[in-house]
């Protein structure tokens, strides 16, 4: 028995950066104010531990489970998950109407770009990351939809903005067909967000240049003071 050659690739491909593999085994020792006061306090991965309380309560407070939640449900998410979402977004997030019938739900932001990026690109095409950037995107986005992304490298001395002109010369370097650029907002890691005329900008060279603009905005709401 041996595996498809999709498979073998998937086994041989990188193990996790060298950052996340400390971390897991530092976390096996967890700080506590009491018990463990020389225990890891981890700094290194985005937990909103703040809300965790908050969505607990939420959660306990449902006693009376749907019983069509134990059958098929609609594969983009149920109708009512997609019109509560849809209003949170009008409520929350863009200010304007959301047809519930545009949204689709899956479980985790990795699964969303794994099936976005297979739907528009082909195996050796390229994506754009701005860098700094979440150390996941590769392996979101290489291991099974076999794409290359391409790092739009932004310099520290000019506060890692992103402009047009970084991404026109990671768009000449590629050496590869360029289909999207995957685009962080509120910034992971460096937990900024940009401005609307900064979006504006980075909206219309997508446009010029014919490529998608895949937005990943995961920590809009985990912004505090004014933006």
């Amino acid at each position: 028995m041996v595996l498809s050659d999709r498979g073998r690739r998937i086994v041989e491909s990188p193990p996790m950066p060298e950052y996340a593999q400390v971390h897991r085994t530092r976390a096996l020792n967890p700080f506590h104010p009491e018990h463990n006061p020389d225990g890891y306090i981890s700094l290194c991965v985005a937990e909103n531990k703040l809300i965790a309380p908050l969505v607990a309560e939420r959660m306990t407070a449902v006693r009376d489970m749907p019983l069509d939640l134990m059958g098929y449900q609609p594969m983009t998410g149920s109708t009512e998950l997609r019109v509560a979402l849809a209003r949170f977004m009008e409520r929350s997030l863009v200010g304007r109407p959301v047809d519930p019938e545009e949204l689709a739900v899956l479980a985790g932001a990795g699964s969303v770009l794994e099936i976005v990026f297979a739907a528009i690109c082909d195996p050796g095409d390229g994506v754009l990351v701005p860098t700094p950037s979440y150390a996941g995107f590769w392996a979101d986005l290489e291991t099974r939809d076999e794409v290359s992304i391409v790092p739009v490298h932004c310099a520290s001395d000019t506060g890692f903005r992103l402009t047009t002109e970084l991404l026109d010369a990671a768009l000449a370097g590629a050496g590869r067909p360029v289909k999207a650029l995957l685009f962080t907002s509120p910034n992971n890691p460096l937990g900024w967000t940009y401005t609307a005329d900064e979006i504006s900008e980075i909206v219309a060279w997508a446009k010029t240049k014919d490529i998608h603009l895949v937005m990943d905005e995961i920590y809009a709401l985990s912004v505090f003071g004014e933006v």
